[in-house]
């Protein structure tokens, strides 16, 4: 008897869990972010702006769904301090989206992270992780001074070699030129881009 009774008991607590799991996952909303941006860029790199805007698009398999409110959080990538946390704000908005939290600090590495709430009240799961990073943001960041050619019509190959008695994983060039301009280290060209800096919209608040 005692048996029996054992077995229906764990039985009963089996369904209970597969209850409480079920509702668990019905809970998230169907609709899902993707192509998250700031500033239109996806992981930005030199960021100069006080005021970054963030976007991201929606997407489900089903009709009629819709943003109803946001959370972005933003948190330094080196300390995990947490930088901003809109809490839920009540808005269909999804596209230039101010950052309103503490100053950003220069040259400095962010995650950024979203989630909304749709118009039946469900939260959905949180976007990848994002990330950006800061540059030069004031005019007395820049240390270097200008160098040019005496002759206007020829385009300069200027070299600077330094010694390092470690090599880092990771490491920033900041180049500010009237014109284009194409980096090289070690003889290797740096990117893929062509005729930089590219013209772009402006994002200043």
């Amino acid at each position: 008897m005692n048996h029996r009774i054992s077995k229906w008991y764990y039985f009963t607590l089996l369904i209970i869990a597969v209850f409480f799991v079920t509702c668990s996952v019905e809970e998230y909303s169907d609709i899902t972010i993707y192509g998250a941006k700031l500033n239109a860029k996806a992981d930005p790199i030199g960021v100069d702006t006080e005021k970054p805007v963030f976007s991201w698009k929606l997407k489900s398999d089903k009709r009629n769904r819709w943003q109803s409110a946001y959370q972005i959080i933003v948190l330094d990538a080196n300390t995990r301090d947490t930088c901003w946390n809109s809490g839920e704000i009540h808005s269909d908005n999804n596209i230039m989206v101010p950052y309103a939290g503490t100053p950003l600090k220069g040259v400095s590495r962010y995650l950024w992270k979203v989630r909304i709430r749709d118009q039946r009240g469900k939260v959905s799961r949180w976007s990848g992780e994002n990330h950006f990073a800061t540059g030069l943001m004031e005019e007395t960041d820049w240390k270097g001074v200008w160098i040019s050619s005496r002759d206007p019509a020829y385009s300069p190959f200027f070299t600077k070699e330094i010694n390092m008695e470690k090599v880092p994983d990771e490491a920033t060039v900041f180049v500010n030129c009237q014109g284009y301009f194409e980096l090289y280290i070690n003889g290797e060209k740096i990117g893929k881009d062509l005729l930089s800096p590219a013209v772009a919209s402006d994002f200043r608040n």
